[in-house]
């Protein structure tokens, strides 16, 4: 999962190489990383899971806080507001983030 959420980043890095790299690849990889504070905070739950193939080995059982549309929008957004002092910026790495959520749909149930 975590090749195929870099390989949007470098695509979109490719298309807009006048935005950072930063807001880039930090925003593809942002719901994971709230994910892993989420989980160590205890608001969201897995559970470890042997048959979990290929390699992750647990069962997401509730990843509401960052893997929901409605959060995926609400961290997207935060996420673009920290790089509002250059509008472009700030709209691609809204769309960074947001792809997130896309890239992982067919992913997590």
């Amino acid at each position: 999962m975590y090749a195929g959420h870099f390989a949007i980043g470098v695509a979109l890095k490719a298309r807009f190489p006048q935005v950072p790299t930063l807001p880039i690849l930090l925003g593809v990889e942002l719901l994971d990383l709230l994910d892993a504070l989420f989980i160590a905070l205890g608001a969201d739950h897995i559970r470890p899971n042997p048959a979990a193939e290929p390699y992750l080995f647990f069962t997401m059982e509730d990843i509401g806080w960052d893997h929901s549309l409605a959060m995926a929008l609400f961290w997207s957004t935060c996420w673009g507001l920290l790089f509002a002092n250059d509008r472009k910026v700030a709209w691609v790495a809204f769309g960074a983030a947001l792809s997130h959520f896309f890239a992982d749909f067919p992913m997590h149930d």
